[in-house]
């Protein structure tokens, strides 16, 4: 969810931020009732529209494949492979997801884990902790695959 957040807000960030620093800055100048409306818009407005984008982004099907257990398997020639573990609650199965490596948009190393997104999927995104590596060389191995996948994604969209 987070990186569903920080991809929204690092787009539309201003969008936020613009109404609370007009309201501020005229409150602050000519009348101050606006800075009273802008700390209305900072403590209910603002959580309101939070709210909003966590229920439209957060409660989507592939959020919960983000948090549904699985094994991904990467292959050089074919890409990533995602199986998901089945449910014994419900006795639902998953059926795998193949993503192929055109289809990786940008891939953001953080410092817990690896964040991959990708282009026209109903599947957007993908995270990879780096716990779940048996060693940092493993690790260095994935970031080189994905960097060579980006790479030959942006010299063929050019």
């Amino acid at each position: 969810m987070v990186t569903v957040a920080e991809a929204w807000l690092g787009h539309y960030w201003w969008v936020l931020a613009l109404p609370v620093i007009t309201c501020f800055a005229v409150g602050s100048v000519i009348n101050v009732a606006f800075t009273f409306v802008s700390f209305v818009l900072l403590c209910l407005i603002l959580p309101l529209i939070m709210m909003m984008l966590y229920f439209n982004y957060a409660i989507t099907p592939e959020a919960a494949m983000a948090v549904r257990p699985h094994i991904i398997k990467i292959d050089i020639r074919r890409g990533i492979d995602i199986e998901f573990a089945d449910n014994p609650d419900t006795g639902r199965t998953y059926s795998p997801v193949h993503i192929d490596w055109q289809e990786i948009d940008t891939v953001e190393y953080r410092s817990s884990d690896t964040a991959i997104t990708f282009r026209n999927r109903n599947y957007r995104f993908l995270i990879i902790p780096y716990y779940s590596f048996d060693s940092e060389s493993d690790i260095k191995a994935l970031s080189e695959i994905l960097n060579a996948a980006v790479t030959a994604n942006n010299n063929s969209t050019l």
